[in-house]
C-alpha cells in the first residue's frame, strides 16, 4: 500500500531568488501533514512537516511534549545547531500517524527528539521515520509517495481504497 501526498505551496517573501523564474511568487517542498500521538492518546497534528532525509534525528517542537504530556528521557549531551546557537535535545517516544486523501494510514512508535530551537517546521529524519518507511519523492510531479519497509513496526490501514 502506498500513501500519495502532493507537495504544498508556499508563498515567497520579497522577490524570487536567481534559481526560480522572475515572476516566481511561491515554491513547493515536501511537506506532510502528520499527527504525534502521546502514550496517554492526546494528540497534536502538524499540517506542515519537513521530510527530511539529512536529519538524523526526528526533531519535533519541545511544547508539543509539553502540551501532550510526554514523558522525556533524562538529559543528554545531544543537541541540534539551528541559526548557529546550540540547543539540548530531549527525548521521548511517541506515535506517528499518516493518514493520506484516501484514508490509507500508517501508525507506528518512535523515540523522537524535541528541542525549543524556533525550527519552521517537525523535521522528520533518519530514527523515527525514514527507517521505516520507503519514501519516494517525485519533483517535477511535486508528489510524495510513502510505502512501510519491511522492518515498519506498526500498523497499516488502506482506507477507503478499492
Amino acid at each position: 500500500m502506498t500513501l500519495v501526498f502532493p507537495f504544498q505551496e508556499e508563498m515567497l517573501i520579497g522577490s524570487p531568488p536567481p534559481s526560480l523564474p522572475p515572476t516566481s511568487n511561491s515554491r513547493w517542498r515536501p511537506l506532510i501533514p502528520v499527527a504525534v500521538v502521546a502514550p496517554s492518546g492526546n494528540r497534536f497534528r502538524f499540517q506542515r512537516a519537513l521530510l527530511d532525509g539529512g536529519s538524523d534525528d526526528t526533531v519535533l517542537p519541545i511544547a508539543v511534549a509539553l502540551r501532550l504530556g510526554i514523558v522525556l528521557e533524562s538529559p543528554t549531551s545531544h543537541g541540534v545547531r539551528w541559526r548557529g546557537q546550540w540547543y539540548p535535545l530531549r527525548f521521548g517516544r511517541v506515535e506517528f500517524e499518516l493518514v493520506d486523501e484516501s484514508g490509507a494510514t500508517l501508525r507506528w512508535p518512535a523515540m523522537v527528539a524535541f528541542a525549543s530551537a524556533k525550527i519552521r517546521y517537525p523535521l522528520l529524519g533518519i530514527c523515527g521515520v525514514w527507517e521505516y518507511l520507503n519514501i519516494t519523492i517525485r519533483g517535477p510531479s511535486r508528489m510524495i509517495e510513502i510505502e512501510a519497509d519491511h522492518l515498519f513496526p506498526g500498523t497499516i490501514f488502506d482506507g477507503d481504497r478499492d
